[in-house]
């Protein structure tokens, strides 16, 4: 953390020694100090002498506790286990302690490219799963489905409440971790395109043929763009009937790729020259989400 040397902490080495989030115990040099809510206080000779504030050097005092924004408890062995930042740890609807990044990390969802658990002002969690709208219905309630699952095995506490497909990208830090706090800004605004849970179709086998007419259609309008024609039939073959080329058959699979937000297409893509081709391809029949 900022406000401590490069050193705080000790943590123990040997193997099944360690708790999973386990920092350590506070070095000789700092203190550490937690509020009723878990919030962490340090003080110590290791610890800042001044801030930098509106560019005028302000002097901190030397026995000053300083809040680090963290929330912490103790184990058994008295170290310091980190629950969360203060202001993402979600407060359930008993009191409880719920951090947004246990309950991120239970999630695996393969149809999603990202995760985010928020919690509201009432104590209701929130799951926010970016899903590309271009990827159709079938992905979504197929990704619907691998959340639920994963649901059962978690306590009713960090069991989500509200489950929002995201339409668009969410936002991120320049090192790609998913950003709770400008996420939560943009659903206060009412800036964030999603769809909501409900909405998306239970029956796998008829959201399937939802999402494979309304990929069909996006996969079409790449093989428009690429060949600069108003309309393809759905098995049109790229080569024989709408004279393409490698050139722009090359083209067409990184439209695909950037579309559907798919990665390796070009590998995967032997046999691929039609509309109805890609489509299967797609919605996993042969290929990546099978």
């Amino acid at each position: 953390m900022t406000e401590i040397g490069i050193a705080a902490v000790a943590l123990d080495r040997r193997p099944g020694r360690r708790a999973p989030a386990a920092v350590g115990r506070p070095l000789p040099s700092v203190e550490f100090q937690l509020d009723a809510e878990g919030g962490l206080s340090v003080r110590g000779e290791s610890c800042m002498s001044a801030m930098y504030m509106g560019g005028r050097r302000v002097p901190r005092e030397a026995d000053a506790w300083i809040g680090t924004g963290d929330v912490f408890q103790t184990n058994a062995r008295g170290e310091y286990e980190i629950l969360g930042r203060a202001d993402d740890l979600i407060s359930g609807a008993a009191g409880e302690r719920v951090s947004p990044d246990a309950v991120e990390g239970a999630i695996s969802v393969e149809q999603a490219t990202g995760v985010c658990a928020l919690g509201g002002p009432d104590g209701e969690l929130t799951l926010v799963l970016e899903v590309p709208a271009e990827a159709g219905a079938y992905r979504r309630a197929l990704a619907l489905e691998s959340a639920q699952r994963c649901f059962s095995g978690l306590p009713f506490c960090m069991r989500p409440k509200r489950i929002l497909f995201s339409r668009e990208a969410l936002p991120r830090t320049p090192g790609g971790k998913v950003m709770r706090a400008a996420i939560r800004n943009l659903l206060r605004a009412g800036a964030l395109k999603f769809d909501e849970a409900r909405d998306i179709p239970g029956d796998i086998a008829q959201a399937y043929r939802d999402g494979f007419l309304e990929t069909l259609e996006a996969v079409r309008a790449c093989f428009c763009e690429v060949l600069g024609v108003a309309s393809v039939d759905p098995d049109s073959n790229f080569l024989w009937d709408l004279s393409g080329d490698s050139m722009r058959y090359f083209a067409l699979l990184s439209e695909i790729e950037r579309r559907f937000s798919l990665k390796g297409v070009a590998k995967e893509a032997n046999g691929l020259l039609t509309p109805r081709s890609f489509a299967e391809y797609i919605l996993g029949i042969g290929g990546p989400f099978a």
